[in-house]
């Protein structure tokens, strides 16, 4: 088993150009605080190969995108499983 923290940061876009199909030019970023937790197992098939199965959730601080005219508040997070296999040399 093992369990992972991470802290960061990440520059978030947001393009947009069109809405109910009319054309608008809306693209704005905004750098925001990350984090993700994890957790998984490993299994070793031989001595060099290990089988792993993981989970991820990762999020972000929520993004706010300005232009001037208009205001977007968004949020932003995944939950990811992931499969892998590990060889040791």
């Amino acid at each position: 088993p093992f369990v992972g923290l991470g802290l960061g940061v990440a520059k978030v876009k947001l393009d947009i150009t069109s809405v109910a199909g009319v054309a608008v030019t809306y693209d704005e970023s905004d750098t925001v605080f990350t984090y993700q937790v994890g957790a998984g197992l490993g299994y070793r098939v031989t001595p060099t190969m290990t089988v792993t199965l993981s989970y991820r959730y990762f999020a972000t601080k929520d993004p706010e995108f300005d232009d001037g005219v208009d205001k977007i508040e968004t949020e932003y997070a995944t939950h990811n499983i992931m499969a892998g296999f590990v060889a040791r040399f």
